[in-house]
């Protein structure tokens, strides 16, 4: 199984808070981190990778399984260039 980049992981992050329609802000209220960190997240600007508490919180936010969050699936990406809930603004 192919590793999850930080980048790829802030797409599948965006993908599914838009899918959500959730902003910045309400997911990070749901998932109790910083707005901060939710934008770095998102935009693969982080150091270090998310611990899987964060991970847990984020799923649960967002009501899905580790597994959609961490699966590497390149349709996300495809449907962000595409233009379909596109993943590259920062909402």
């Amino acid at each position: 199984m192919e590793n999850l980049n930080a980048k790829t992981l802030g797409l599948h992050v965006a993908y599914y808070r838009k899918l959500h329609n959730l902003t910045q802000i309400q997911l990070a209220e749901k998932s109790e981190i910083s707005v901060r960190y939710v934008s770095l997240i998102e935009t693969g600007r982080l150091k270090h990778y998310p611990s899987m508490t964060v991970l847990e919180k984020l799923c649960q936010a967002l009501d899905i399984s580790m597994v959609h969050l961490i699966s590497p699936f390149d349709g996300i990406i495809e449907e962000n260039k595409k233009g379909k809930g596109s993943c590259y603004d920062n909402h």
